[in-house]
């Protein structure tokens, strides 16, 4: 019975001491596409895009918007709209294609953050962190619903109209964080372990 009792008692420091002395973080990046087959007009009808907490490069993996250190989305399109230059307005002079980028909160709020163009289609929330700090917020439990509008840009009359791009869309989001690793104790801590459990064992060996 003694023996018993020594190991249960040892067990008991053993088991706090491990559970405290975890693996340093490690840096994880996740990403999660979604395709579109018509983006509707800027201002009037604009296309969702839900990122769904199932749907990611692998198992999401942040519990909390801190984790999460950086934010990119990329764009990309087919759409004869968008991508063929022969397709674009030219009167009342030449025009370029857009596709506003925004996310719906949770009261369907929308907050615009940024236009990709033919020229510039990624945008890294890093130089943006109240912009950042927004979608990190709605996305810490893994799903996000963006916002999408399209128009044409007439820069000399500096005015824009809402269209239609019917075609294959695809927008993409990368999140890139630290996540505390849970893995096994390295060896040095194992060591450790071993060593408070067989001293505790010795005391209670002398003792009894």
């Amino acid at each position: 019975m003694k023996t018993w009792k020594r190991l249960a008692v040892a067990g008991l420091i053993a088991a706090p001491l491990s559970l405290s002395l975890d693996a340093s973080a490690g840096p994880v990046s996740v990403s999660q596409s979604v395709n579109l087959t018509s983006i509707g007009p800027f201002g009037s009808g604009f296309t969702p895009a839900a990122f769904l907490a199932g749907g990611w490069s692998a198992l999401f993996p942040f519990t909390s918007a801190a984790q999460i250190d950086s934010v990119v989305w990329s764009f990309s399109s087919s759409a004869p709209g968008f991508s063929d230059n022969t397709t674009w307005p030219t009167s009342p002079e030449p025009a370029t294609p857009g596709v506003e980028l925004g996310v719906l909160d949770d009261s369907s709020v929308r907050t615009a953050f940024v236009s990709f163009v033919p020229t510039s289609l990624s945008y890294d929330m890093s130089a943006s962190p109240g912009a950042a700090a927004l979608v990190k917020s709605l996305v810490a439990d893994g799903a996000i619903v963006a916002s999408l509008g399209a128009f044409y840009n007439y820069p000399v009359g500096a005015f824009s109209e809402g269209t239609t791009f019917d075609g294959l869309s695809t927008l993409t989001l990368t999140l890139t964080g630290t996540v505390p690793d849970r893995t096994l104790p390295e060896p040095g801590t194992t060591a450790l372990i071993l060593a408070v459990v067989g001293a505790a064992g010795i005391g209670w060996r002398r003792r009894a």
